[in-house]
């Protein structure tokens, strides 16, 4: 899918990354606890942060097959896009992007639309007719199609930095999710860690139904 952009589009170059990007993963997700396994879609606003010389930044939401080897995830990217036809382009501004593995099959991405810095747009992932294709939308519209082998999974919110000179702030609200065999979004109850890999940044508690991820 082509989006057709905005002169607010998303300043792009290509050059080396800064010195001192470590090319690590540093992940902190948070799932809904109760119907793991059996979820079948999320939805959040999610905030669009602001780039600072980053190496590899990354806000998404995602679904995890029950298998742990596919998943779906929908978000944005500041610094360098890890997806191959991106062609290496580093973002100042977020950048939109799906990425999606089936189960023991290969990943693929699609690089979407950028965003204005500082932002709130409502994001959701969804296979509400158990038809193995989850939509992404954004602020309600349909972006891209993602054709994967499982229907259901367990949801996280995913805030990713490559490397500890990066921020890897993240603030998630208005969050909900969907259980197979029903198309009604319900709102999170059960927040929980689902892992933190990040030596820095962690989980914080807000309510339910928003968090952030915040340095120590």
């Amino acid at each position: 899918m082509v989006w057709v952009m905005s002169s607010s589009a998303p300043e792009v170059a290509f050059a080396a990354p800064p010195p001192d990007c470590e090319n690590a993963d540093y992940n902190v997700e948070v799932t809904q606890g109760t119907q793991q396994g059996r979820h079948q879609g999320v939805r959040a606003e999610v905030w669009f942060g602001r780039g600072s010389d980053d190496c590899n930044r990354i806000s998404t939401l995602g679904v995890l097959s029950a298998t742990g080897n596919g998943f779906v995830e929908w978000g944005w990217v500041l610094g360098y896009s890890s997806c191959e036809e991106d062609g290496d382009a580093y973002y100042t501004r977020p950048r939109t992007f799906t990425w999606w593995r089936p189960d023991n099959g290969a990943s693929r991405c699609h690089v979407l639309a950028g965003s204005q810095e500082g932002t709130w747009h409502t994001l959701a992932l969804a296979d509400g007719n158990s038809d193995t294709v989850w939509l992404a939308k954004r602020d309600g519209t349909v972006v891209d199609s993602l054709d994967v082998n499982f229907d259901r999974g367990t949801i996280v919110t995913n805030a990713e930095r490559d490397c500890t000179c990066d921020s890897a702030y993240a603030h998630y609200r208005s969050l909900d999710f969907q259980v197979a065999g029903s198309n009604t979004w319900y709102a999170w109850t059960d927040p929980d860690l689902y892992y933190d890999s990040d030596p820095d940044y962690h989980w914080h508690y807000i309510s339910d139904t928003e968090h952030e991820v915040l340095r120590d």
